[in-house]
């Protein structure tokens, strides 16, 4: 398990981790005519770039990245899906649309913020925790690059959520969700790197994060699976930030819980 941590750096290495895919090429705005089953080796085509700027990105560090770094070196190369996760209470979703539009006037590619069938900012937590399990899947399959998930509030408990799944906790297996076309028959991808099969369930995210998430959210029917265990985050992402204040009456966080 990696442990649910708060701090300040934690905030430095969120923003660093959604510069260090910052990019103007490829778009990530799909349509229903490549919205298929990829074949092997077509995505890595795809995501091509000159030698000497792969050199430059590999050579960067994740912790210390300068403006320069993002419009000289990342803004050459691809870049991940980031799925924002909004909260459930009206109108919070305004936050998660401003924190996109933030996104986009630092050089983030819009198309890889939208989804790409509503043109929405961010996602609901009222929708299936199964699909957008999913459609991470979906994004590493067509983008080659596996996803980042930002929740606030209900959206980071979602968010936490998704990991789980993905971790095979509530299942063994899990439907590809096509953003045009909705749940597929098939429950494994073609891996973009290896070209193989492997299932939806042991994928993971590059990147997750939650704020605001936990409290009286915890009451909600649909949140009760993550009453005891919402701290407890699973190996199916490669780096968690978790933000919580030491005592916050809304979030029932006080000292020594």
């Amino acid at each position: 398990m990696r442990r649910f941590r708060s701090s300040f750096l934690g905030l430095l290495v969120a923003i660093g981790l959604a510069l260090g895919g910052c990019a103007t090429a490829p778009t990530g705005i799909y349509d229903q005519a490549n919205a298929g089953r990829p074949y092997p080796g077509a995505v890595l085509a795809s995501l091509a770039t000159d030698r000497a700027v792969e050199d430059r990105i590999l050579a960067l560090d994740p912790a210390h990245i300068s403006d320069n770094d993002v419009r000289e070196t990342l803004a050459r190369g691809p870049a991940p899906r980031i799925l924002l996760l909004h909260g459930g209470v009206y109108p919070v979703h305004l936050l998660m649309i401003s924190f996109g539009k933030f996104l986009t006037r630092m050089g983030y590619p819009e198309g890889k913020l939208r989804d790409p069938l509503t043109g929405e900012w961010s996602y609901s937590p009222y929708e299936t925790t199964e699909r957008l399990t999913g459609l991470v899947a979906w994004h590493y399959e067509h983008d080659g690059m596996r996803p980042l998930l930002v929740g606030h509030s209900q959206g980071g408990l979602v968010a936490v959520k998704v990991l789980k799944q993905l971790d095979g906790q509530t299942g063994n297996t899990l439907p590809v969700w096509n953003p045009f076309l909705g749940a597929d028959e098939r429950t494994a991808i073609t891996d973009p790197l290896t070209g193989r099969e492997r299932p939806v369930v042991g994928l993971s995210a590059a990147y997750a994060s939650a704020v605001g998430a936990g409290g009286l959210a915890l009451l909600l029917p649909n949140q009760w699976d993550n009453l005891s265990t919402l701290r407890r985050i699973p190996d199916t992402v490669d780096e968690f930030t978790g933000f919580f204040i030491g005592v916050d009456l809304i979030a029932l966080s006080f000292p020594g819980n």
